[in-house]
């Protein structure tokens, strides 16, 4: 989702392609992830570019920054859904493709109760309506 402060002056009914590359940009982490790669990989086979600045370590922060200014963040429908008293969550104005998740852990562990019921957790968070195999 492309997230913004509720009165942001530049983007009202939605974002586009134009506006989500002329916003300024925060983004979570020390550095590159998956996903900013991802964006900028389909921004670029448009002929487009993003302006991430500012590098954060949580989407507390995240949130907070957008309140105070004119720029934009990305994030999971599910993070953005916590802050919507405060911030407008709008679809990505371009498609993303999928990508999938690994949960590994040591052939040894693999009937240890304590780790079948943290792996049927993270699963079960993760992925709510994916049917997942183990016995592979």
């Amino acid at each position: 989702m492309s997230v913004i402060r509720r009165d942001h002056p530049g983007i009202v009914t939605g974002v586009s392609v134009a506006d989500f590359c002329a916003a300024p940009q925060v983004f979570l982490g020390y550095c590159r992830s998956a996903l900013d790669d991802l964006i900028d990989q389909v921004l670029g086979r448009a002929g487009r570019r993003r302006q991430a600045q500012v590098a954060v370590t949580s989407f507390a922060q995240m949130a907070e920054l957008l309140r105070r200014t004119d720029h934009l963040a990305v994030f999971p429908a599910r993070v953005a859904s916590r802050y919507q008293d405060s911030l407008a969550a709008h679809p990505l104005p371009f498609e993303l493709p999928r990508y999938g998740m690994y949960l590994c852990w040591n052939h040894r562990a693999g009937d240890d109760p304590g780790i079948q019921w943290l792996r049927d957790r993270i699963v079960a968070l993760a992925c709510p309506r994916t049917m997942i195999s183990f016995d592979e």
